[in-house]
Order: C-alpha cells, then structure tokens, then sequence
C-alpha cells in the first residue's frame, strides 16, 4: 500500500490519473499572458513557423524598422522549438497600434518566424515553483522526481545542511570537484524478475508497474535517478518553464538553411541599392546585397533559400534595367568575412551594402514564375477602378496601352515593352495609388506578333536565297 500510494499520479512524469508535468497543457507551463482588445503599451507577440533563433537583438532590429523602439523585449521559455511568445513594452500606445498596423501577421524572414500581435500587460515571466514531494505514509520516503521512491538505506545530497536519521547510513563523501555535482553511493541492484516488476505482477500488485511511473519501486532496487547515479545535477531544469525539452531546445544549436549568394552584373553605381532589391524580389528572397569592392557594378547578393536564387537565376537574365541589362548567376566560391549591417540609407546610392532582413518583402504568393515581360499584374488594390489605376500610371509618366480588372480585383496591365515595364515595377512596386500592400509583378503576356513576323519573315527570305543559289549552281554544273 506504502509504494503504490505514493506513486500514482505524482511527479514529473505522468501515470495513472496523474496531472501532467510542466511540458503538459494542464500544467503550470503555460504563460498566463494576459491579452486585451483594448490598446495598451505592450504587446504579446507570438512568433511561429520559427526558422532563425529568435533573439532581442533581432526584435530590437524589427521594430527599429518601422521606427519605433520599445523600452524592453522579454523572450519567453517555450517547449516548442517552432514557437515562441515575446513580451515587448513600448513607451505609449500609440506605438503599440503603429507596430499593430504595420507588422502584425508578417514574417520577418521570407521562409518563417511569423509574427502574431495583441495587446497585453507587462507581466515578468513566471517563476515555477519546485514539485513538493507528497507527505510520506507510514515513515516511508517521499517520492522523488516521477513516482520513485529512494531506498531508506541511501543518503540523498539535500542543499541545505543535512540532518543524520536514526537508521541511516550515509557513506563518507568524497570532495567535490568545482562546479560538479555532488554524486552519492548507488545501492546495490537486485536482479531477477523484481527488475521487471515480477512475472506474475504485472498487475495492479504492490511490486507491479502499469503504466510505466505509476507503481513503486520495491526496495532492495531503484530506478534510473541521475541525481543518484553521479550525473549532472537536473533540479534546475525540471523546475524551469518549459522541462526538459526547453533545455534540450535551447543546448541544441539551429539548423540553418544553406547560404546560397548570387552574383549579379552590371549594377550601375548610381543606382541605389534598393531599386536592384525590388527587382530581384520578383523572384526570390534578398537577405542582404554587397558592392564589389574592386567592380562597384558588380553586386553580390545573398539569397534566402536555395529555390528562390534558382529562380532568380532562371529568369533574371539580361533584363533591361538603368540603360543596360541585368543578369544573375550562382557564386558558390564566395566566402563572407564581413557580414552586412543595415547601417546607411538602401535607398541612397552612395551605400555600398545593406542588410535587407527587416525590410519589406514580398509574400511567397507574389513572386514571378515568368521572365519580365510587357505583361504585368497589379495586386492589393481593389477598391480602385481601373481609370484611377491609369489616373495615377499616368501621374508618374506611365501609359499603359490598356488596363483591365478581374473579378478579384487584380489589375493586368499591358505596357508598349519590357523595359518601360520593368520601369514601373520598379517605381510603383508598393505603391500604386498610394497602397502600401500593393504589388506589381510580371505575367506570362501575348508574344509579339511584329516580332514574330519580322522573324518570319527573315527565315523566308534567307530560305529562298539558299534556294535560288542552290538552283543556280546547279544549272551551271548541268550545263557544264
């Protein structure tokens, strides 16, 4: 009666009718953040699809992007290596709704680390309490650490001072070794079928275990205990927010996606790196651009994935663009010594390099499956007509040949060429009438009639050129 009362349902691990432990949604895990509809100054964000570590550096640097900092970033413990909640405070909420309107449900990289905002209360994170061990019965000991229970015969290492008990024996304890634990004797383990529980109490007997921690452990034996086995002391992580996975989670270093930089030709230095940003964009994701040190127009950039510089490479291809054409191609030789920073303006041509990871980018549903065409389609801006899109076309220099709207509400607009095009997308990207959200990108377009039949048109009379001199020459060797 002694082991099975004190071992069903206690502890860490979970048996029979047990609650849970810390890792469980019914334990005291969870983060009783507080949320509100109302605005206040701080904000809940809980960030999924986690791809990079999520650092306050890095939360610092997101919300510096829209120009608003917050007085303090908290990053709470979480069990889940894909998501994470970061308490942020700002000074007012007027900041709070900006970042509200601004970065609420975006990524802050092209592949993940998605951003879920509402309003909460400052709340410092909390501080589980140690497992109190259950009252012993009989003068039996207390359960330690899932159901099991230590033999009386064992001295176990407490913190504080240790008082002698009438009938233990304790063995002499070797000094200990700076900052190591403190191991004490292991008991002798007896073998059998009681390692098992026994053959025939694989019931609900008094040495049997169902349920793997919910019976006792009978004496003369004991379970895997690494306080007890000389292992490095584990108190302080079974009491921490999150368990043990949280711990692992964190001593496990991130798996990073391969870096993959492009090289991109010929970038004239007066062009802003900001312009080739959007460009590129289209296509893939940027994470930073760097100038040549030598060749200013040649650019290096790096991208987010692997599939997205494939397609950069596949499509951006002498495309017209600052009087000249722009093409892309792999650099697998090139190393990084010097990462990029965002320090300096992206939109000022005198920056030579820019981290681009806080900046605006499109959504994994924008991008361009097609080489830049004359062809293009205008997004995120519905509630426009199809003469206020051309009204504000023709405001920045723009005459499209003809505009038409779906039953979505995207617009496609059909321009004289490529490059006049690729000049739009450029300037009007995130922007068309004003629209923040809106996007411009190329579609697959009708070919070019006059091309094709000027093409045609060559074929046939270079055909018949060889025709006519084949003919001739062999008239001449007929009639010679």
């Amino acid at each position: 009666m002694q082991g099975a009362y004190g071992g069903r349902g206690r502890g860490m691990a979970r048996g029979r009718g047990g609650g849970g432990g810390f890792d469980s949604s019914r334990g005291a895990g969870r983060h009783p953040y507080m949320t509100s509809n109302v605005p206040t100054d701080t904000l809940c964000v809980r960030i999924t699809e986690v791809r990079q570590p999520v650092t306050e550096d890095m939360m610092f640097r997101v919300f510096a992007s829209i120009s608003t900092n917050p007085r303090r970033i908290q990053i709470a413990p979480s069990s889940d290596p894909n998501e994470t909640v970061v308490m942020a405070q700002f000074s007012d909420t007027y900041a709070t709704q900006r970042v509200m309107e601004n970065l609420n449900n975006r990524n802050i990289f092209n592949d993940g680390n998605k951003m879920m905002m509402t309003y909460s209360a400052w709340e410092p994170t909390p501080v589980l309490p140690a497992p109190v061990p259950p009252v012993p019965v009989y003068g039996g000991a207390a359960p330690v650490y899932g159901g099991v229970q230590v033999n009386p015969g064992v001295a176990f290492p407490q913190p504080q001072v240790h008082q002698p008990q009438p009938g233990v024996y304790a063995q002499p304890r070797q000094q200990p070794m700076p900052q190591m634990p403190m191991a004490a004797s292991v008991p002798p383990m007896r073998l059998g079928n009681d390692q098992q529980g026994g053959r025939n109490n694989r019931g609900r007997g008094r040495n049997g275990s169902r349920g793997g921690a919910a019976g006792a452990v009978p004496p003369g034996m004991m379970g895997f205990d690494p306080m007890m086995m000389g292992y490095p002391a584990m108190a302080s992580i079974m009491q921490m927010p999150g368990g043990m996975m949280a711990f692992m989670n964190q001593q496990r270093p991130p798996q990073n996606s391969p870096t993959v930089f492009l090289s991109v030709t010929i970038v004239p230095e007066s062009e802003p790196l900001h312009s080739i940003f959007v460009l590129i964009e289209v296509y893939g994701g940027v994470v930073t651009i760097r100038r040549n040190h030598n060749r200013k127009e040649i650019l290096t950039v790096k991208m987010a994935s692997v599939p997205e510089a494939d397609s950069v490479v596949q499509f951006l291809r002498k495309v017209p663009f600052a009087g000249g054409t722009v093409s892309a191609k792999r650099f697998p030789t090139y190393t990084e010594r010097t990462p990029c920073t965002d320090d300096g303006n992206p939109h000022d041509s005198a920056t030579v390099q820019y981290d681009f990871t806080t900046a605006r980018h499109r959504s994994p549903g924008q991008r361009s499956r097609c080489h830049p065409s004359s062809v293009l389609k205008v997004t995120g801006c519905g509630g426009y007509s199809e003469a206020d899109v051309m009204t504000y076309f023709t405001s920045e220099n723009f005459y499209p040949d003809r505009i038409i709207k779906d039953d979505e509400g995207s617009f496609t607009v059909y321009m004289a060429d490529v490059e006049t095009a690729v000049a739009l997308l450029l300037k009007c990207h995130n922007n068309v009438c004003g629209e923040e959200r809106s996007n411009v990108l190329f579609i697959e377009g009708p070919r070019d009639t006059t091309t094709s039949a000027t093409a045609a048109n060559n074929a046939s009379a270079s055909g018949s050129a060889v025709a006519e001199n084949v003919n001739e020459g062999a008239g001449e060797n007929g009639s010679a």
